[in-house]
């Protein structure tokens, strides 16, 4: 059934709020015609959208529910292993779905390197992601694979099952169910570079980047290099110079403070001259204040 049917339908339905008067339809009519329309179509693109996830997420798990508890529960470990000590997971249609799009993705991948077995080897973990057009660094895969498998992956022929592989992908690639920043769960490193949060591996050979020559490459790691010898050498010497600088903060106030009491002579000078002055006009004994 379309939208314009089920509209049709509706306005059939409920003659009573969209029946013209004698002289017209009043702007209240219109109003309550306006909101029951978009109060049904909304609520029938609702509901059509969760039958859509709910025959979805049969793929996953045997029911919506079952599926609901594993995500759940993958996001809520997945928050915890980056920091966070209580998460709180929100179900949203939106992020489940495209959560659901990525794992079958990671799944695909999966079958085709792992045919005809079932595992792949951490050795291969890296080609795996270069074949998901993702580029995690040496570190990022270890501790993914650490906090999933609860083992140290020190044996390169350590077999990883697909459901394995899947979560080590959204450990490091966090979806947005998980209510972590993104920007914040990675950080741009000099052999990983990240541009506007995406890895710049993907750019390679891409027309809108132009590839360096080696002595500019070479010029923006000295001077970086530089910046920060330059940077550390201040701190140190400003550490060396704290209680120097104590001391003339010390004198500067003292001098200030002087300038001060100076001003203020200077005034009762001036005053005393200026009441002298009238004092003589007027041919009067000069008083004499307490000061």
């Amino acid at each position: 059934m379309s939208v314009f049917t089920f509209t049709l339908l509706l306005i059939l339905s409920n003659k009573s709020v969209f029946r013209e008067g004698r002289r017209g339809t009043t702007k209240a009519q219109r109003k309550a015609a306006a909101i029951m329309i978009q109060k049904h179509v909304r609520g029938w693109l609702a509901r059509r959208k969760f039958e859509k996830i709910k025959q979805k997420s049969r793929v996953h798990a045997t029911s919506y529910g079952g599926f609901t508890k594993y995500y759940s529960k993958l996001m809520h470990r997945v928050a915890r292993w980056h920091g966070v000590k209580s998460p709180t997971i929100h179900i949203d249609l939106k992020e489940v779905d495209e959560f659901m799009d990525k794992k079958r993705y990671f799944e695909n991948v999966f079958a085709r390197r792992a045919f005809p077995r079932r595992t792949i080897e951490y050795q291969d973990l890296g080609n795996y992601f270069k074949e998901c057009d993702l580029y995690p660094t040496q570190r990022e895969m270890y501790n993914a694979v650490l906090g999933v498998t609860r083992k140290t992956p020190d044996n390169p022929h350590m077999a990883l099952t697909e459901e394995q592989v899947a979560e080590t992908a959204f450990m490091i690639y966090v979806p947005d169910g998980s209510g972590l920043d993104k920007a914040k769960t990675r950080q741009s490193t000099w052999m990983n570079p990240l541009i506007d949060g995406k890895e710049a591996n993907k750019f390679l050979g891409s027309s809108e980047y132009h590839s360096a020559t080696l002595s500019k490459s070479m010029q923006l790691v000295f001077t970086a290099h530089k910046e920060r010898m330059e940077r550390e050498e201040a701190e140190k010497r400003k550490a060396e110079n704290g209680s120097e600088d104590k001391e003339d903060g010390d004198d500067e106030n003292l001098t200030e403070e002087e300038r001060k009491r100076q001003q203020l002579e200077e005034w009762i000078k001036k005053e005393r001259e200026r009441e002298k002055i009238e004092d003589e006009k007027r041919n009067r004994p000069i008083r004499e204040g307490n000061w």
